[in-house]
């Protein structure tokens, strides 16, 4: 704990309530063994399809499917993360050491304490989940009149969900529970609240001795939370097309024509979630900020068309377009233009350009704004002697009557009002694609592709948080400044009136290229079947992030941890080599490759230094190579025996140490193989 927000950071040392300085190296919380490496799941599913054919020319179709997900979901315990608390000298569970140490020397003083403790005694937190979706297709298609064919639908998708989240601690009861006195009825230790009759419930919460919390307590101070929502999508569209060779419209000397294809959609979104009073509040101390019920919906009507035609026999052009209108008041027109060419019976060459979108989510979009207590740090503009000039100041909003009279936060320098939330004004973020690919078959049992990519996205959506206030006072650029506000009185961002602006803007770019490459090599074995090697292989050239325009960018290809997180490896490839035997049994081993990355801290990109001391213990995480082992055995016509060990050699993944975002259990999960060896087994029947 750090009382008074002086910086001395002060635990307990033993069951009689001695204390000792807090030593990071050994006192360190590690919550990393807490947390669900996989979630134990229930799933259910269901599906059906019917067709019936009124005439030749129609056909009647439907489509129906159900799943059902249950899944529990672990994390490290929850506890009191920097709550202030006050601590009186009448609290009778105190030795005379936390006494001497909190400077509370006779009856009557008291202190505030930011209190920083885990939950050790009461278990992980767990949320339980469940997921139960609906999807509905009817539609009708055929020929409307040749050579056109025609497609009607309507589609229904439903989602439900809900959430308990347990073993989470109350942040109101936590600071009851914290200031306690005697009773002055029986002497012993109670909450303040009892006897004031605030809170008749209150436990006091003894963290001043080891091994002193009790379950009374942890009963009163564990709280649940409650989530439910649903969303909701229905779509209605239409599409025709034809070869339009029917009527002529060819190259000439070609056998196929000019191929098209058209159609309409209407589509609505609607997303709903419902928070109880723990979520909607921020009470609940292990989820950082509030989660308020949120709901929201819009429609977007689409038309959109196809064309191919092949100019040569060798040559071939397609290009596509489509338009969509949103009743947000956004529009947008997407396309896409490319080529395949064969100038050699060996040899094809393909390629095509593209513009994509992404509109903001209903979340980004009406998310309820709310304020929240940030952290700027410090406001090098606030206090009689402010360290920026007048002129820095006054890009944020401090006028010269202010300057040098801005009154600071008396408890916590940096506390900053932050404004959060959805921001219906968006843009939908834009990205450009450009392929070039090319596909090698020199003999009848070899081939291999090629293929380059680069991806440029645009406006792409972040809230870049109080990082907002910096870029503001060193550049002045309205895109930052805009967003900072402070009360008119006195000039801060603390009191009311005065806030940074962290609802989410189309803020920066992100570009990344590279190239994939395919194989596949057949080898005949005579009387005994033929061995198959194949394999996809990724090089990534560049993963550029700029953040906020204007402001540099920084290269994340084969670099993890902040500001990359994941660890991005500019080579991996899964190679695997199967032996198909004459005796319906076909046996696979498979090679997979991560390359090794670094630090983002070792980069030499100013925007990706880091001081952390992280850096002396990992610099590198080493290349992992997996072996993967797998059969399949066609029993008969109905049954196929499948098995297999994954990670056969027991492979562990690369540990990094630290609280990184995007990471779990000191390590990533979704890059590295974190289960160790796995044997499976699948039966699967066909009736």
């Amino acid at each position: 704990m750090d009382p008074a927000h002086d910086g001395r950071q002060l635990t307990v040392a033993d069951a009689s309530g001695g204390v000792r300085p807090w030593r990071s190296a050994t006192d360190a919380y590690n919550f990393a063994p807490a947390n669900y490496y996989r979630r134990p799941a229930t799933r259910y599913s269901f599906g059906a399809f019917a067709d019936y054919w009124i005439n030749p020319d129609a056909n009647a179709y439907v489509e129906l499917g159900f799943h059902d997900d249950h899944t529990v979901a672990q994390i490290a315990e929850s506890g009191l993360f920097g709550v202030p608390v006050t601590v009186t000298y009448e609290n009778p569970l105190l030795s005379a050491q936390w006494r001497q140490l909190l400077r509370l020397a006779k009856p009557g003083d008291s202190i505030e304490v930011d209190v920083f403790r885990r939950n050790v005694e009461g278990g992980a937190r767990q949320s339980d989940l469940q997921h139960t979706s609906f999807r509905n297709v009817v539609g009708l298609k055929g020929t409307i009149a040749d050579p056109w064919n025609y497609d009607a639908y309507l589609q229904t998708g439903h989602v439900r969900y809900q959430q308990v989240y347990l073993n989470d601690f109350s942040n109101t009861r936590g600071v009851r529970a914290m200031d306690v006195v005697a009773d002055p009825a029986t002497g012993r230790p109670v909450c303040r609240s009892v006897l004031n009759g605030s809170d008749p419930g209150c436990v006091p919460y003894n963290i001043w001795a080891l091994g002193a919390v009790t379950q009374e307590a942890l009963d009163y101070l564990q709280t649940p939370g409650l989530m439910k929502g649903s969303v909701l999508q229905r779509l209605l569209g239409a599409t025709a097309s034809a070869d339009l060779g029917a009527y002529g419209i060819q190259v000439p000397g070609m056998r196929e024509g000019v191929s098209v294809s058209i159609g309409v959609e209407r589509r609505r979104e609607e997303q709903e979630r419902i928070s109880d009073v723990a979520f909607a509040t921020g009470d609940l101390a292990g989820q950082g900020l509030s989660t308020p019920s949120v709901s929201g919906s819009y429609s977007v009507g689409e038309a959109f068309g196809e064309v191919r035609a092949p100019l040569l026999d060798t040559l071939s052009l397609n290009a596509s377009y489509r338009y969509s209108s949103y009743s947000t008041g956004k529009h947008m027109s997407t396309f896409g233009a490319g080529f395949d060419f064969a100038p050699a019976g060996w040899a094809r060459l393909r390629g095509s350009v593209q513009r994509a979108v992404r509109a903001a989510s209903i979340a980004e979009l009406f998310f309820p704004q709310q304020i929240v207590v940030g952290n700027l740090g410090d406001d090098p503009c606030d206090g009689p002697t402010p360290t920026r000039s007048l002129e820095d100041c006054a890009r944020t909003g401090v006028t010269a009557a202010q300057y040098g009279h801005i009154v600071q936060h008396p408890l916590d320098k940096g506390a900053t009002n932050v404004r959060a939330g959805g921001n219906p004004g968006l843009e939908p973020e834009t990205g450009n694609t450009i392929t070039l690919g090319v596909v090698l078959t020199p003999a009848r049992d070899f081939s291999a592709t090629v293929d380059y990519f680069n991806l440029r996205i645009s406006e792409t959506i972040a809230a870049p948080g109080t990082a907002t206030f910096y870029l503001c006072l060193n550049t002045g650029d309205p895109l930052f400044c805009d967003r900072i506000h402070r009360d008119p009185a006195l000039g801060t961002l603390w009191l009311p009136g005065g806030e940074i602006d962290n609802t989410p803007n189309n803020l920066g770019k992100l570009r990344t290229s590279g190239i994939d490459i395919g194989i596949s090599y057949t080898h005949r074995l005579e009387g005994f079947g033929s061995v198959v090697v194949g394999g996809l292989g990724t090089y990534l050239r560049e993963f550029v992030v700029e953040p906020y325009r204007g402001y540099g960018s920084f290269d994340c290809a084969g670099y993890f941890a902040s500001p990359c997180y994941q660890p991005r490896p500019q080579w991996r490839h899964r190679l695997s080599a199967t032996w198909n035997t004459p005796w319906d049994l076909n046996v696979t081993a498979t090679w997979r490759y991560i390359d090794d990355v670094f630090h983002s801290g070792t980069s030499s990109n100013p925007m990706m230094a880091s001081p952390t001391p992280v850096i002396e213990l990992v610099r590198r995480l080493p290349a992992m190579n997996y072996l993967d082992l797998s059969a399949s055995w066609v029993l008969d016509k109905r049954f196929t025996l499948r098995g297999g060990i994954s990670n056969a050699l027991d492979r562990d993944p690369p540990l990094f140490p630290g609280a990184v975002p995007l990471s779990n259990g000191n390590t990533w999960v979704g890059t590295y193989d974190v289960l160790g060896r796995r044997i499976w087994a699948t039966l699967t029947a066909n009736f």
